[in-house]
């Protein structure tokens, strides 16, 4: 290296991009080996992962069906379907003869998931209708409160699932991460982007890892 880069310039690799939707990238390009084929589980519920299902609760089901990069990979689409024929790219069978005989040696030491595993139901947990429903009761909408007075912050819960969590915003601006019993008060004119008319929005958790937001608004009076 050292006497290639004095003819050649030093670079760096680039950083990759690690945002990736991992519903749609095939397993074999996200470092999975076992197979180039999956389902998506909720951890809670134990059944099909729907798109209410909260990435903290979404698990991967890789079946096992073991084979080289090539057998799932077109080099010149990668992110494309699998080759109908693996074996038309000539590395192929290099790679996959290996890989087959490292399995056969080795496949005792691992688990291995089916198409026979795959829940028939969808997951019940983390539907519409299981999401929280939070009101605020305090600040009370639309109310006018002297600068200096103490407000509470009040809600009012109606979950499926007790509340785990919630972040406080008042005009746009993180205030505070809650837990219960969620004991929340500010006084207006401690505020650092204080209006006549202001917003408080709060983002709630449940156990289940539920999500929900809701807003209110309140008046400061001179």
């Amino acid at each position: 290296m050292n006497e290639a880069l004095k003819v050649m310039p030093n670079e760096s690799f680039e950083e990759p991009n690690t945002e990736i939707d991992s519903t749609t990238t095939k397993p074999v390009l996200r470092g999975y080996w076992q197979g180039g084929e999956s389902f998506f589980v909720d951890k809670i519920s134990g059944k099909l992962a729907t798109p209410d299902t909260p990435a903290e609760t979404l698990e991967e089901k890789v079946i096992t069906n073991v084979h080289s990069i090539l057998y799932w990979v077109n080099r010149k689409d990668i992110t494309g379907p699998s080759p109908a024929n693996p074996g038309n790219d000539y590395q192929f069978n290099n790679w996959e003869t290996a890989v087959e005989n490292w399995w056969a040696q080795n496949k005792y030491k691992y688990s291995t998931i089916t198409w026979a595993d795959k829940p028939t139901g969808t997951d019940d947990v983390h539907t519409g209708f299981r999401k929280p429903q939070v009101s605020i009761s305090s600040p009370v909408s639309n109310m006018i409160y002297p600068q200096n007075q103490r407000i509470p912050l009040s809600l009012k819960n109606s979950s499926s699932y007790p509340l785990k969590k919630v972040d406080v915003f008042i005009n746009d601006i993180y205030m505070e991460s809650l837990v219960p019993p969620f004991n929340f008060s500010f006084v207006p004119e401690e505020l650092v982007n204080l209006q006549i008319a202001n917003e408080v929005k709060i983002i709630y958790y449940d156990s289940v890892y539920n999500r929900g937001e809701t807003t209110t608004t309140f008046q400061i009076g001179e």
